[in-house]
This record gives structure tokens, C-alpha cells and sequence, in this order.
């Protein structure tokens, strides 16, 4: 076999379009990065935030419970004096026994004894009526599925002389 000749073929590669497209992917790359990163901190700040407000919220609502209890002890000395215990005690009774918030039995306890003192009754007998009468109110919410708030005024409805709320 006989040589003929060399060929020689030279081939180059532009390689600029590549580095461009490589270059706008690196820039991408990285502002998408940055992107993500401000958005996790935005993230973290707001549940920061909303983790603070919910706090401070619960906060609130402590206090508030608290200053009612206070409020409605004061009341409840304020309209049955030494008898006030009696009313107290069995308030935590029931909040132990039914779940029932002190305040609003005691607040109950409250109206019921200053209309029966109201009506002549001594502290003590209006207390021990009073808490008779506000067990009443809660087993009837309990009975007929309505607030605690919506039985006692039944009650208080009937004790002054109203018949309708009670025939409800």
C-alpha cells in the first residue's frame, strides 16, 4: 500500500457562548441564594414576632383572668362579709369537681345574694341560697346545653318575678 499524503484537519471550539450561558446561570445561581437567604431571615424574624405577639397575648389574658378573680372576690366580701368564704370555697369546689370557672360562679353567687339581701335575706342565708342557687344555674347549663351566664339569668329572671325567661 502506497501513501497518498497527510490530511490534517484543525478543529477549534467557541467556547464563548458556553461561558456566557454559564455565566448567567452562576449570577442566577447566586441571586437566588441571596434571595433565599433574606426570605429566611424575613421567615425567622416574622415567626420571631408572631412567637413574641402570641406570648404577650397569653400574658394578657393571664393578668386579666387574674384582676377578674381579684375583682370578683372584692364583690363577693363586698356583699356577703364573713359569710364570703362560703361562697369561695365552694366556687373552687366546683371549678375542681366541673370545671367551672371560679369567677363566673362567683359572679353568679354575687347577684343571686344581693337580690336575696336585697329582699330582707341575712349574709349567711343569702350565702348558702346563693350558692344553692348558682350549682342550680350550672347544672341547668349543664342539662339543657346553654351557657352557664344564659341559665343564671333564667334563674335571676325567676327569683324577681319574671316567668317567661324560665318557661324558655
Amino acid at each position: 500500500m502506497a501513501l497518498i499524503g497527510n490530511i490534517s484537519i484543525s478543529m477549534t471550539v467557541n467556547t464563548a457562548p458556553f461561558s456566557k450561558g454559564l455565566k448567567t446561570a452562576q449570577t442566577q445561581l447566586v441571586s437566588f441564594e441571596q434571595g433565599i437567604a433574606r426570605s429566611g431571615h424575613m421567615i425567622r424574624n416574622l415567626f420571631a414576632g408572631a412567637l413574641f405577639a402570641g406570648a404577650a397575648a397569653g400574658i394578657y389574658k393571664l393578668v386579666t383572668a387574674g384582676s377578674d378573680l381579684v375583682e370578683s372576690q372584692n364583690k363577693i366580701k363586698e356583699i356577703f362579709g364573713e359569710s364570703s368564704e362560703l361562697i369561695i370555697k365552694s366556687s373552687e369546689q366546683m371549678q375542681k369537681a366541673f370545671g367551672v370557672s371560679k369567677v363566673e360562679f362567683q359572679d353568679a353567687a354575687g347577684t343571686i345574694g344581693a337580690i336575696l339581701q336585697g329582699v330582707g335575706y341575712a349574709s349567711e342565708d343569702a350565702a348558702k341560697l346563693a350558692v344553692h342557687f348558682s350549682k342550680l344555674a350550672v347544672d341547668v347549663a349543664s342539662f339543657f346545653n346553654i351557657p352557664v351566664d344564659q341559665a343564671l339569668l333564667k334563674i335571676k329572671a325567676g327569683l324577681t318575678g319574671e316567668r317567661e325567661p324560665l318557661k324558655a
